[in-house]
């Protein structure tokens, strides 16, 4: 989290403790999580959220609610390899949402065939059916 962002966040959670806040993020990290919380952040979001969950976290933030997108923590226990990329996991973690081939590219900002190649990767790897039983493996491995 960016300084400037922090010490914007102290001046406002000072002045108005009662106010809650949401922030909206391009680049988020679990560690980038961890800190906006600690910072007194209600809500952090993912600038590619979608319309209704972007709502239902302002709304949290403005009731005092913690509302945090799952996407944004690293649930992976440490002594549990993930054989996947980063990429990869984007994929799937897009693919168990319920997204096509298409507007998983439209999300990345990929080349469909991109994402296509990115998903037969991760098929082979967790030797699965098909993208749909790669990310359900996936989440029973808790890496997405």
């Amino acid at each position: 989290m960016d300084d400037d962002v922090l010490g914007v966040l102290a001046q406002l959670r000072t002045a108005q403790p009662q106010c809650g806040v949401a922030l909206i993020e391009s680049q988020s990290s679990p560690a980038f999580t961890d800190q906006a919380i600690r910072a007194g952040v209600l809500s952090v979001v993912s600038l590619q959220a979608e319309l209704p969950y972007l709502i239902g976290a302002i709304r949290g933030a403005a009731v005092g609610c913690l509302t945090m997108d799952p996407g944004l923590f690293n649930f992976r226990p440490a002594s549990h390899h993930c054989p996947l990329s980063a990429r990869e996991t984007d994929v799937l973690r897009l693919t168990a949402s319920g997204a096509s081939l298409k507007e998983i590219a439209r999300d990345l900002y990929l080349a469909v065939g991109t994402v296509r190649n990115l998903a037969s990767t991760a098929i082979r790897k967790l030797q699965a059916r098909n993208r749909f039983d790669a990310a359900r493996i996936a989440t029973e491995q808790r890496w997405l």
